[in-house]
């Protein structure tokens, strides 16, 4: 990523186009990735918009303020990186924890929000789903950030794409080695409690365009999620066939040709 800049509490982003002139997406990465995984994203939606990516609390060149963290910390973030930037409409996409985020800042308040796109997000996970991600967290903070990355890229991607794409693999696992103190940690034990909070929220009042985006294999962000979601949503949910937890990277041109046409329906 090129341009990066830092907003007075730190924050970094990157902003490519002109906020005054362009319609404005904003995207939210997952959790222990940072904003590098919109690279080709931002490459794609540049000429239309102005295209927002930001590296969420402890994770790439942002702040790992000190305490707790929690959904509202991350929305808060949001919250005052588009107040400095004084971006009052925007189009707003998250990806797994992202999508959580982006969740809870529309359940909140929808008036800023042109649209929603969830991709990948869970929703209402069962007590067998929390137990594995529970498991994962706890053997994270054991024994650190690399315990697990193994295991995710064979989940989070086909065989076939890890083998052909090895410097993308090595480029996970370096963001994954990257994490020296606790804001991975903290910003996965949300990601593990999410569903509590997201829960004190009625999602019925969130009356922006949205759509739902996962894959038919997908065993975290499961299919059944996302048509939960778009039921209490009332909005769209798209199950691409095949496709894992990190398709934004795999089927990069399939996701943002989907987005794109949403994007061009709800304008």
């Amino acid at each position: 990523m090129t341009n990066l800049r830092f907003t007075r509490d730190g924050t970094c982003y990157q902003l490519r186009g002109n906020v005054s002139a362009q319609p404005v997406l904003v995207l939210i990465h997952g959790v222990g990735l940072n904003q590098y995984l919109w690279r080709d994203w931002v490459a794609e939606f540049a000429p239309d918009y102005a295209v927002l990516t930001y590296d969420l609390l402890g994770h790439g060149d942002s702040p790992n303020p000190t305490g707790q963290r929690s959904l509202d910390d991350f929305c808060r973030q949001l919250a005052r990186l588009m107040e400095e930037l004084d971006i009052h409409r925007y189009h707003l996409v998250g990806f797994s924890l992202g999508a959580l985020i982006a969740l809870y800042t529309a359940a909140q308040s929808t008036t800023n929000l042109n649209s929603l796109v969830l991709l990948h997000s869970v929703f209402q996970r069962s007590p067998q789903q929390l137990e594995a991600i529970e498991s994962r967290y706890e053997l994270t903070k054991e024994k650190g950030p690399m315990a697990t990355v193994e295991v995710a890229i064979n989940r989070w991607f086909s065989p076939q794409w890890i083998e052909e794409n090895k410097a993308e693999v090595d480029a996970i696992r370096q963001i994954f080695r990257g994490h020296i103190d606790d804001g991975y940690l903290k910003a996965y034990r949300v990601f593990c409690d999410a569903d509590e909070s997201i829960a004190t929220h009625d999602l019925s009042t969130i009356n922006c365009p949205n759509l739902m985006i996962t894959g038919s294999l997908e065993p975290g962000s499961t299919p059944a999620m996302s048509q939960a979601l778009a039921a209490e949503l009332s909005g769209e949910v798209i199950i691409n066939e095949g496709h894992l937890h990190m398709a934004l990277l795999e089927h990069a041109d399939i996701l943002i040709n989907q987005v794109k046409q949403f994007l061009e329906r709800a304008e």
